[in-house]
């Protein structure tokens, strides 16, 4: 067995699918796991489906990655990771899903396939992941165990009269790390606000973040004590934060430059805050009201609710609330 082999898949890979699922047919197994549907829509639909649930995700499920598995040039097997599902959705479905064809079982690939998508998941952020199994799936069970899993339930949420074990497997996130900014940093603070809030300047056609002055930006770290974030070592983004009255918190920024949005590391800079002001009683902060993903990253992954919405500047902006 080599090293695998992992990709989106492409119209191309029709006959190597096709003749995947006919394998398991053949073993009479009609469902396909990790398949998200492969055998319900048009081949077509589906691929199309796939790359936008990777860039775009899902409403229900956030953004999903639904891998091909090849060793050489044979397909061995689907992976799903789910890096984004609602806490609410994750108990039920978990956030990993992978089937190896039934000729390649028992060779060691569904080992190969888990720690890939957990390798996955901690670039993304994730402190830690679920995964579900049937009771009664004692491969999958010792495949979850051997990498580190967790009986944490045993339910019937997945089906009815059919007993789900759930496991939840931690994974680290060291790597992310927070630096208080001082005046010093004030020159490199733009450089990321600039990185950060260009599409928002183009966007709007104004964006108080972005391409402030080096004194702007001296003063704004007096007001709002700022946070430099670190990923790797390699600053990345920033989180600021002010406390209006005894408790109640304002977050005037938070940030992450494009080419590392995606991995987890927003919701890190709220944990982080929520631990740092330990007294905390209330988060309030703005943000466009047409920034779906933002309104959906701050209410489905961080738990705040929108209260009102007000006009900042020229734009619109929804305000949110988070309370202990």
């Amino acid at each position: 067995m080599n090293g695998l082999l992992y990709r989106l898949p492409l119209y191309k890979d029709q006959a190597a699918l096709l003749a995947y699922v006919q394998e398991h047919y053949d073993n009479h197994e009609t469902g396909i796991s990790a398949s998200l549907g492969l055998t319900s829509m048009a081949y077509s639909e589906w691929v199309k489906k796939i790359h936008k649930n990777a860039v775009v995700g899902d409403e229900v499920w956030g953004k999903t990655l639904l891998y091909l598995c090849f060793d050489q040039q044979k397909l061995i097997g689907l992976l799903s990771i789910r890096y984004e599902s609602p806490e609410e959705v994750t108990r039920k479905y978990g956030d990993i899903g992978y089937g190896v064809r039934p000729s390649e079982r028992n060779k060691g690939y569904a080992t190969q396939m888990l720690q890939y998508a957990l390798k996955v998941c901690q670039e993304k952020g994730k402190d830690h992941v679920i995964l579900g199994c049937y009771q009664d799936n004692i491969a999958s069970a010792r495949t979850i165990l051997k990498n580190g899993g967790v009986l944490t339930a045993e339910n019937e949420n997945y089906q009815d009269g059919k007993i789900s074990q759930y496991y939840l497997i931690p994974l680290s996130t060291a790597g992310i790390e927070f630096r208080k900014a001082d005046r010093s940093d004030a020159e490199q603070l733009i450089d990321l606000y600039n990185a950060a809030f260009y599409s928002d300047f183009v966007k709007y056609g104004e964006c108080p973040a972005y391409g402030r002055t080096k004194e702007q930006m001296e003063e704004s770290i007096l007001r709002y004590p700022k946070f430099i974030i670190l990923y790797g070592g390699k600053p990345v983004g920033c989180v600021s934060c002010k406390e209006e009255k005894a408790g109640m918190y304002e977050v005037g920024c938070l940030c992450v430059i494009p080419a590392y949005q995606g991995r987890g590391i927003g919701r890190k800079a709220i944990s982080f805050i929520k631990s740092y002001y330990s007294n905390w009683q209330q988060f309030t902060l703005i943000t466009p009201v047409d920034k779906e993903e933002n309104i959906r990253f701050y209410t489905e992954k961080c738990g705040f609710e929108i209260v009102s919405a007000e006009m900042d500047g020229h734009v619109k902006v929804a305000r949110f609330v988070l309370k202990r």
